[in-house]
């Protein structure tokens, strides 16, 4: 598993992914990006691995209704493959 500092940078792409969504899908992505924060900070691969699973739901309820949304939800789903990839 990698560590929290090398999953920063992805953990970064998702917080920006937040200014796409709001109200209940906003805590939703907020709560799960926390979850996978922390389950990297401590080394626990099946937390991490479950929490990148609710990232990748809660990424599912994302609108890109315009060209800037749907590269920074490309960007999202890059980090999110990248972070599933350091869970191994």
């Amino acid at each position: 598993m990698i560590s929290r500092a090398q999953a920063d940078p992805d953990l970064h792409v998702l917080r920006s992914a937040l200014s796409l969504v709001e109200g209940r899908e906003r805590s939703a992505l907020e709560a799960a990006r926390f979850g996978l924060y922390v389950a990297f900070d401590q080394g626990d691969v099946e937390a991490a691995q479950r929490w990148a699973g609710a990232v990748r739901a809660a990424l599912l309820t994302v609108r890109a209704d315009d060209a800037r949304a749907r590269r920074l939800l490309a960007l999202a789903e890059g980090a999110i493959a990248r972070l599933e990839e350091g869970c191994r």
